[in-house]
């Protein structure tokens, strides 16, 4: 069994098209949480004193840090996606590299929600960003496993 570490997770970008991507690492991200919590409801029967629940709807959402860069592709998608009310990116949330078997994790049309930039005079400027499955996206969310060195994707 071996350990994973978070620094070999990955957050990419899609730079091509939807059905023939091009997985772009953005490398300036320092941390990145990737969070799933489904919304339950209770779900009990006379069959047992049991209280049952069933899953309902699932939040799935991300939130991370990236390094501020005046020439980094990646940071630059990151707040263009901000600054725009409509901008969707492709993104692929990886804990494992994208040709590394058994790697999983979730493919959406994320928006960008958030932005801070703490510029006290002592810091090296990151902006701490959330991104969220965009309620106008064209595709389908997926979760995506690493299999023969590619991600498979499969609806949600």
């Amino acid at each position: 069994m071996s350990m994973k570490l978070g620094i070999d997770s990955k957050l990419y970008r899609n730079t091509g098209n939807y059905n023939t991507p091009t997985w772009t690492s953005i490398d300036a991200v320092r941390d990145f949480t990737q969070n799933v919590a489904y919304d339950t409801v209770e779900a009990p029967s006379r069959e047992s004193r049991v209280k049952s629940m069933a899953k309902t709807l699932v939040d799935i959402s991300g939130s991370g840090s990236v390094k501020v860069s005046d020439t980094d592709a990646g940071y630059i998608a990151l707040w263009d996606a901000l600054v725009s009310s409509t901008a969707e990116l492709d993104i692929l949330v990886l804990n494992g590299d994208s040709t590394t078997n058994g790697a999983r994790g979730f493919r959406y049309d994320a928006i960008v929600t958030q932005g801070n930039e703490d510029q006290a005079i002592t810091n090296a400027l990151y902006m701490d960003f959330e991104v969220h499955p965009s309620a106008f996206a064209t595709n389908a969310m997926k979760s995506a496993v690493v299999a023969a060195g590619a991600p498979v994707f499969t609806s949600i």
